[in-house]
């Protein structure tokens, strides 16, 4: 669900792609668009956990053109890094929002 994300550090491999999680919701469209240079400097892979209509999904691509987004559920992944909320950044370093 939409909410804050407070830092946390992770040890993942440093080679790893850096991904985010959103929602098609207010919160997540602001992150998006206040992030998106970071994320495009990133290359970071867009997972849409929660995405009610195809308008809802191209509203989120329109909001970071040149990022790749993929919708995709998102129970497994937000329990195995212990996350409730989104939107959220995922680099080697850990999570932050």
């Amino acid at each position: 669900s939409p909410g804050e994300v407070r830092f946390r550090p992770l040890e993942l491999p440093s080679h790893m792609t850096p991904f985010f999680l959103v929602g098609d919701d207010a919160l997540s469209l602001r992150w998006l668009e206040a992030r998106g240079d970071t994320l495009r400097e990133l290359n970071a892979v867009g997972l849409i956990v929660e995405v009610a209509t195809p308008e809802g999904l191209e509203r989120l691509r329109e909001a970071v053109p040149g990022l790749e987004l993929r919708p995709t559920p998102g129970d497994d992944l937000a329990g195995r890094l212990g996350l409730a909320h989104y939107p959220v950044l995922v680099t080697a370093q850990g999570l932050e929002q």
